[in-house]
């Protein structure tokens, strides 16, 4: 199992802006949009990139879009 760690995005750490703890699970995630999700498929593979980082707390999700 992966364990909570804590996170920095552009040199701050971050929190959560819900309970404000700042330790972090961490998955990298696709972002959808109309022409990926009707292609699928190989127009999967052009989709966006992000990082989701979920609060070890409360469970709150938040995602960084990666810049290209």
């Amino acid at each position: 199992m992966v364990e909570a760690q804590p996170v920095m995005i552009d040199g701050k750490q971050l929190k959560c802006p819900f309970c404000g703890h700042d330790q972090f699970f961490e998955f990298d995630v696709r972002l959808n949009t109309l022409t990926t999700t009707f292609f699928s498929g190989l127009w999967s593979l052009l989709a966006k990139r992000a990082k989701a980082y979920v609060c070890s707390h409360c469970g709150m999700k938040q995602e960084f879009v990666q810049r290209v």
